[in-house]
């Protein structure tokens, strides 16, 4: 369980890094990190959904 917990933080970590590395040039910082934090959002309440709603196959 901790692992898991430390691998997604870890991911999700480097997430940000390549989004904020390809997109630094061209955004502002409070957008690039504003959208990103979307994406997370929504991934992470996506998965709730999934885990929460649908049955264990």
């Amino acid at each position: 369980m901790l692992v898991n917990i430390v691998i997604n933080l870890l991911g999700g970590m480097i997430f940000l890094f390549i989004f904020w590395k390809r997109l630094k040039e061209d955004y502002a910082h409070e957008i690039i990190f504003k959208s990103a934090l979307y994406i997370l959002s929504g991934i992470l309440l996506g998965g709730f959904i999934a885990l929460k709603f649908a049955p264990p196959w």
